[in-house]
């Protein structure tokens, strides 16, 4: 067991951790109980893989679509794991690989922005559940046990870029928003375990999805904060608060997020000579239709090199 290991997605491709990977097979049982006895017996009435890491500061597309996929525009009460098993791989330095039969992420990491932070603000919890239309009792409908298989990659130094970020938001026009520590941009997203007596965990279901930025803004000033809180006469009780596109782009090549129809919730004005500015920031997107069609909470894709 000593060494490292790395996960490998969509047949072959490698998302490398900066530590431990930890991989646990989750039981659940129901005790059986006999007064004078105690516990004489406990079937097992549930099983799960958990594998959690922290990725390494690495990204492209495709880490991006594993990691968060189409979540962002998923709307409540949607199936989360769908139709289609998704494959993964636990594969150790040894040369060895425990193949998860349908697993996805189920706690989302928050993604920094700005030079000299990491890219990955925590870790990644991978849940495996059920294989699509198959019974506890088919081999490998779980997991298939440890088997050789070889390295085909390694990391390369191009992959790890730093880029400098340029921060706008519509509801404050002409401004390029700078920060005196990273932007965190930051997945809300709510699942919910389907489980069936026969079979266990099959699914997961959406219950909610939201974005939110946090930031300590370093170029604004109280007036174009307090500006800000007055969108749409936030005042007047009752009212709508108005909201705009808030875009985070790093310089290419690098990663673009747009959190959709977000609106700021107001900080506290902190005048000190010591500490002149009170704190973060916090952007919240909200979900809104745009011709009939519901926009997602968010956007994330990596832009290429020019």
């Amino acid at each position: 067991y000593m060494g490292a290991a790395h996960i490998l997605f969509d047949t072959s491709k490698y998302l490398w951790a900066e530590g431990a990977v930890t991989v646990k097979l989750i039981r659940k049982e129901l005790d059986n109980q006999v007064a004078g006895f105690g516990k004489v017996s406990s079937p097992s009435t549930d099983e799960t893989v958990e594998i959690t890491f922290q990725p390494s500061n690495r990204i492209n597309a495709d880490i991006l679509t594993f990691l968060y996929g189409s979540v962002f525009s998923a709307l409540p009460g949607t199936s989360y794991f769908g139709s289609t098993d998704t494959v993964v791989k636990v594969h150790t330095m040894a040369g060895r690989a425990l193949t998860i039969a349908n697993c996805k992420p189920t706690t989302f990491p928050s993604l920094n922005f700005g030079v000299g932070v990491k890219r990955f603000g925590g870790p990644v919890t991978l849940t495996g559940i059920l294989k699509r239309n198959t019974t506890r009792g088919t081999a490998n409908a779980l997991f298939t046990p440890w088997a050789d298989l070889a390295w085909a990659a390694e990391p390369d130094e191009a992959d790890y870029p730093q880029s400098y970020c340029q921060v706008t938001w519509a509801s404050i026009a002409g401004v390029n928003l700078h920060a005196m520590d990273a932007w965190v941009f930051a997945p809300r997203i709510e699942l919910r375990p389907i489980y069936l007596p026969n079979l266990g965990t099959v699914d997961y279901r959406i219950d909610n999805v939201e974005v939110e930025v946090t930031a300590t803004p370093a170029n604004l000033t109280e007036a174009q904060l307090w500006e800000t809180y007055m969108l749409g006469t936030s005042r007047l009780l009752g009212k709508t608060i108005a909201g705009g596109d808030l875009t985070l782009a790093e310089d290419n090549p690098g990663l673009t997020a747009v959190v959709k129809n977000a609106i700021i919730v107001p900080p506290t004005s902190n005048f000190d000579t010591q500490n002149p500015i009170a704190g973060a920031c916090s952007w919240v997107s909200r979900r809104k239709a745009t011709a009939g069609s519901w926009d997602p909470a968010a956007t994330l894709a990596v832009t290429a090199a020019v």
